[in-house]
C-alpha cells in the first residue's frame, strides 16, 4: 500500500485514523515504554528493550496485515454483491421485454 492511501473501514474509520488511534492510545496505556534517548548501559537491559521493540512491531504488523485482509474481503463482498445485484436486474429486463 501507498504512503497516503487510506482505506474505510465497516466501523466507520480509515485504516490509517484507527491505526493511529490503536497507536496512541498504547503511548498512553504504557509510559514506562517510552522510547528514551540515551542508551542503556547493561548489555541485558538493551537487549531486553530490543527484543520488546521487535515484539511490538510484530504486533504492529499483524494488526496491519489483518486490517488489510479484512477490507480487501469486505471490497470483494461488495463487488460480488454488485454483480448479483446487476445480473438479477438483467434477468428481469429480459423477462420483461
Amino acid at each position: 500500500m501507498r504512503q497516503g492511501a487510506t482505506l474505510s473501514l465497516p466501523s466507520g474509520l480509515s485504516l490509517r485514523k484507527r491505526l493511529t488511534t490503536v497507536t496512541t492510545r498504547r503511548r498512553t496505556a504504557s509510559s514506562s515504554q517510552r522510547a528514551i534517548s540515551i542508551p542503556p548501559k547493561d548489555p541485558r537491559e538493551a537487549e531486553r528493550k530490543l527484543a520488546q521493540l521487535r515484539r511490538d512491531y510484530a504486533k504492529k504488523v499483524s494488526l496491519y496485515r489483518k486490517d488489510y485482509i479484512h477490507e480487501i474481503e469486505m471490497l470483494r463482498v461488495k463487488k460480488q454483491r454488485k454483480d448479483e445485484a446487476r445480473l438479477l436486474a438483467e434477468d428481469i429486463t429480459i423477462t420483461t421485454i
